[in-house]
């Protein structure tokens, strides 16, 4: 009202994904994947393409109740499944896996960009 401008910050650039030239947030990613029942924590990052540029990579914490009724396999259909409804098509990670735990900077700040470098 009087002349004040507020910036609302959605993300780091750095982490931006980018997708065949289609800009992806990774906490968007993220957010929509959580709302998966036994999720417990995920981290999604890009990895290099030929064709894209970059494709998106999912880590994926889940509750060890939930794999005992579902394999890997169908808990991947699961979350694409999820992500079909709320996530455009470009949006939906094309790697998924499975780990115990999300690794994070000590500072607690989670290590997302060059995974496929390291690893």
């Amino acid at each position: 009202e009087n002349g004040e401008e507020y910036i609302k910050i959605i993300g780091r650039t750095k982490e931006i994904i980018n997708v065949g030239g289609e800009k992806v947030l990774p906490q968007e990613i993220e957010n929509v994947i959580l709302e998966i029942k036994g999720v417990k924590d995920c981290l999604a990052y890009g990895e290099k393409n030929a064709i894209t540029g970059q494709s998106i990579a999912l880590e994926i914490v889940v509750d060890e109740k939930i794999l005992i009724f579902n394999n890997a396999l169908e808990l991947k259909k699961i979350i694409r499944n999820h992500c079909k409804n709320y996530l455009a098509n470009y949006k939906i990670p094309t790697k998924i896996i499975l780990t115990k735990a999300i690794k994070s900077t000590q500072r607690f700040k989670r290590i997302r960009h060059k995974r496929s470098e390291n690893e």
